[in-house]
């Protein structure tokens, strides 16, 4: 058998967004698909209330997403280890009970 060359194969950030993508495709397929059963469309929701709707939660779920990666990385970088010791330092100063 062959194996790919290193040029071939995708890197796996690539690989990680197509999943993503394809996840997301799939996710809103299945959404409208359940809404368009349940009839959630012929209620009082116009086309742009759906747009906003959706463009609202997707804003949203970004936004949480890339704010917890940011943490997450600055976290494992030691951005925040200063912020640690300066509260490790100041709760050993009183542990002899005075303030």
């Amino acid at each position: 058998m062959d194996t790919p060359s290193p040029s071939n194969t995708p890197s796996p950030s690539k690989r990680l967004w197509l999943y993503i993508g394809l996840g997301l495709i799939i996710v809103l397929a299945l959404l409208i698909y359940v809404l368009r059963l349940s009839g959630a469309f012929d209620g009082g929701i116009s086309g742009h209330g759906w747009a906003a709707l959706i463009a609202g939660t997707s804003v949203s779920i970004i936004l949480g997403g890339v704010l917890t990666g940011t943490l997450i990385w600055g976290r494992r970088n030691g951005y925040d280890e200063g912020a640690h010791e300066m509260h490790w330092n100041t709760s050993d100063a009183n542990t002899d009970g005075e303030p």
